[in-house]
């Protein structure tokens, strides 16, 4: 009886991070439930019946679309995208491309097929699927100026270009954002890191004056007197101010009705705070940590090079939305429209999210079976001391447990 109630007390061994499922499903039924609360408003004004349930029920479809999607991820051999991540990327090429051509004379719409796709969540997870098989390729060229530097700034630069053109600035800074952190992973050498580091910033300041520069006057204005600052971030700083400790209650928001614009999208953790307080916000940020330490854990964890860059790619893919999100609503970055992983409105987000924590899923379920070999020519030795890879390199340990 004893031995039973221990085996039960640690749990089965289910072949792979149930534990990251656990913190997958919970951040989907918040985000459910932070859906179905702030976006009352929206669809009272979008449904032609005027639900205040249409665009949760809309969301709820999404999600189950999501988990096929996860399912898919999870289930399929992640070797197997080495060979489809070449197709995968010029159809998202291509994508990029139509949503620019099909909506050309309106910049409002940045989607394909009624704005119900949104090219630009499918090109971050291309990215990493793309850009983690060349890296894993060409790890031994990576500091090479003319085969590894020049051709990956290219292959980052296709991607988020096409982004820009739509426009949506945020999206493309992600892209870029996550390549460079791809890079670093991969092996990129420090000082090369830094100068594209240094380089991309000013890039981006530079193009961020000249598109948006009334952004970045706002935002330099909140810093001196928060009554200055964009109008967005300063309802949603009142929002969360009044949120207090424990908050006004589940689903009674008061600004989300009248002055916090996007409240179900771009605001959506500003509604949070407000109705679950000062906890319930800890509460949401503890789960995203948990989810990136745990991600990251897989990385370290996998079988493989090609594992490692997939696991961890996905991981800071999610961690730099949710933490560019986070830190726009709370004014300490200039405004973007980066979405909340699992709590903004979206059915691209939430469908592209979900198969990515489904990929990651996958290389924990590989991590759980016998070590396979590397499938494409790249080091496995990955430790800090080499000067080339800057995660531990994975491998099984004798006695660990999951």
């Amino acid at each position: 009886m004893t031995k039973l109630f221990r085996e039960r007390m640690r749990g089965a061994d289910l072949g792979f991070d149930h534990i990251m499922l656990l913190l997958v499903l919970a951040l989907i039924i918040l985000g459910l439930m932070t859906v179905a609360s702030s976006s009352w408003g929206a669809s009272y004004s979008l449904s032609p019946t005027h639900s205040v349930w249409y665009l949760f029920s809309r969301q709820l479809v999404w999600a189950l679309i999501g988990l096929v999607m996860m399912a898919i991820t999870f289930r399929i051999d992640y070797h197997r995208w080495q060979r489809w991540a070449l197709p995968v990327g010029l159809l998202t090429i291509v994508m990029l491309i139509a949503v620019v051509v099909v909506n050309w004379d309106s910049p409002v719409r940045r989607g394909l097929f009624n704005d119900s796709v949104q090219a630009s969540e499918v090109a971050k997870f291309a990215t990493v699927i793309y850009l983690g098989v060349w890296l894993v390729s060409k790890s031994q060229v990576l500091d090479n100026l003319s085969l590894g530097i020049v051709p990956y700034a290219v292959l980052i630069g296709a991607f988020a270009g096409l982004i820009l053109m739509e426009p949506d600035i945020s999206a493309a800074a992600t892209v870029v954002i996550l390549g460079m952190a791809m890079f670093f992973l991969g092996g990129g050498g420090y000082r090369n890191v830094a100068l594209a580091t240094v380089v991309m910033a000013a890039g981006g300041l530079v193009l961020a004056l000249v598109i948006r520069p009334a952004r970045i006057e706002e935002y330099l204005a909140g810093w001196r007197d928060i009554r200055e600052s964009n109008l967005h971030i300063f309802e949603a700083l009142s929002a969360i101010s009044s949120g207090g400790l424990i908050g006004v209650g589940a689903g009674a928001s008061r600004f989300k009705y009248f002055s916090l614009p996007a409240a179900h999208t771009d605001s959506v953790f500003a509604v949070v705070a407000e109705e679950l307080g000062f906890v319930g916000a800890v509460v949401v940020l503890v789960l995203f940590a948990l989810l990136i330490w745990r991600g990251y854990r897989i990385a370290v964890k996998a079988p493989d090079s090609l594992g490692l860059m997939f696991a961890a790619g996905m991981t800071t893919w999610i961690a730099v939305e949710a933490l560019v999100n986070i830190m726009t609503i709370l004014a300490l970055l200039p405004f973007a429209g980066n979405a909340l992983p699992f709590f903004s409105y979206g059915g691209s987000n939430l469908v592209m999210t979900m198969a990515a924590m489904g990929l990651v899923l996958n290389v924990s379920r590989a991590d759980h079976r016998r070590p396979q070999p590397e499938k494409v020519n790249a080091p496995t030795d990955q430790r800090w001391g080499d000067g080339r890879g800057h995660l531990p390199r994975p491998g099984r340990r004798p006695g660990r447990s999951s």
